[in-house]
């Protein structure tokens, strides 16, 4: 665990609630507020984001739903994701996550987890573990439904058949995380 994860861990169960909340701000608010802008947001929506992220994850932490082989700011986003999902899915700006997942899922259905809420939130928390590059490409492209010229564009790459290979690759990457994850419940359950 990494040592910023440990002391906000360690303000929080001490009650030291404005200590934890400046060091999860710090390092946290930055890719939230992206990650909202990138879908569509501004800044007031991603200030909102951020303090309902920070209640959930104080609730999730007090009902021992927090698992500490996690890191603190993958599972902040993940939180902070969901959040603005549903928020959009709420407003209707954006389609049924388990359409979203259908795309994903052409190759053994890997991905069929997401058909479940607790399934999703573990496919979440792998989501957010992927670099910064293919999580914004894989959104751009299963969420926003850009073309891989858009992408290219977007994402600064020379060309769309670099932007189709990162995209294969990125997917292979979470697929491969996915199966990983399940292999290891699995043999923890034989």
């Amino acid at each position: 665990m990494k040592r910023r994860d440990t002391e906000i861990l360690k303000y929080i169960r001490a009650g030291k609630n404005d200590k934890a909340i400046a060091l999860l701000y710090k390092s946290e608010f930055k890719k939230i507020a992206s990650m909202v802008r990138s879908r569509g947001g501004d800044e007031e929506d991603a200030k909102d984001v951020f303090q309902d992220t920070v209640l959930v994850f104080y609730r999730q932490l007090k009902l021992g739903r927090y698992n500490e082989s996690y890191e603190v700011g993958a599972f902040i986003f993940t939180i902070a994701r969901n959040l603005w999902i549903n928020k959009l899915k709420k407003d209707g700006r954006l389609t049924d996550l388990e359409e979203v997942a259908g795309k994903l899922t052409d190759e053994e259905d890997v991905l069929e987890q997401v058909l479940t809420s607790e399934r999703e939130k573990k496919v979440n928390l792998l989501f957010a573990q992927l670099g910064e590059t293919c999580r914004k490409l894989l959104v751009l492209a299963y969420y926003q439904n850009l073309s891989m010229t858009e992408i290219a564009l977007k994402m600064g790459f020379k060309s769309e058949d670099v932007a189709k290979s990162k995209k294969y690759k990125c997917k292979k990457s979470l697929i491969e995380k996915v199966k990983m994850q399940t292999e290891f419940r699995n043999e923890l359950t034989q």
